[in-house]
């Protein structure tokens, strides 16, 4: 007779096939992890900013005092920017929103807001870091080969201000991670908490978040706890006071 039997397994390739599943269920748990860890952080910063103020123990303490790798980033402050778009919902359409961000302490330096997505936009954005003081010459400005960044108008307006242009590779979207991870917290912490019929309500409303709360209130774990403002205070070599809240 003849038996249906399996041929019989490697031993080699067994471990190799036992040492995969158990490195994927450490992967997959290590994520789920982790995104629980950031949901409830990003419920207690919204819930912080919905009550008008916020609490961390360690941004107290550690207000004032940076640690030696921070000051020694702090000549690549107002030198090295990042920038990025996003889109925002409202009972009008949508309004676009373009930031400019301080690489060395996340602030965000430069914002424009408007009913299209032309190279205007970016340019406005940066024109506001520019007259607030914030773009230095010869800074390195990167950010992704969108239309409005490899456009004419812009490509124009840098050379004018003396401003290096940097971008990345096509379809690679990991150098806007600074720039995604800002407009993560300002949907996740605030706009999807909120409903806003016009875009002039949408408008007020970001500009509080931007001003008031992200840069002079919420700790950035980039800046040992500190608020981006607080970080560029202290970076800042010369002693420049930063702009009121708008």
């Amino acid at each position: 007779r003849q038996r249906n039997l399996k041929p019989p397994i490697n031993k080699r390739v067994f471990c190799q096939r036992r040492l995969h599943k158990r490195s994927l269920h450490q992967t997959q748990r290590g994520s789920v992890l982790q995104s629980l860890a950031a949901t409830q952080q990003q419920r207690r910063l919204a819930a912080g900013y919905r009550d008008g103020q916020l609490h961390n123990k360690k941004a107290a303490a550690t207000r004032g005092c940076l640690t030696q790798k921070k000051l020694t980033n702090c000549l690549k402050s107002l030198t090295h920017l990042t920038a990025h778009n996003t889109y925002l919902r409202t009972g009008e359409g949508w309004l676009y929103l373009a930031t400019v961000i301080d690489l060395c302490t996340r602030m965000v330096v430069g914002w424009s807001m408007a009913d299209h997505m032309r190279a205007s936009l970016t340019t406005a954005a940066l024109k506001m870091a520019r007259d607030r003081g914030y773009l230095q010459p010869g800074a390195i400005f990167h950010s992704d080969r969108g239309t409005q960044y490899t456009s004419r108008e812009m490509s124009a307006w840098c050379t004018g201000n003396g401003i290096r242009q940097s971008m990345g590779a096509t379809g690679v979207c990991w150098d806007n991670a600074v720039a995604e991870s800002a407009f993560s917290s300002l949907k996740n912490e605030f706009y999807h908490h909120h409903s806003f019929t016009t875009r002039q309500e949408a408008r007020r409303g970001v500009m509080k978040y931007i001003e008031v709360f992200y840069n002079r209130w919420r700790p950035h774990s980039n800046n040992d706890g500190l608020p981006p403002a607080t970080a560029m205070a202290a970076f800042t070599p010369t002693a420049q006071p930063l702009p009121a809240a708008a």
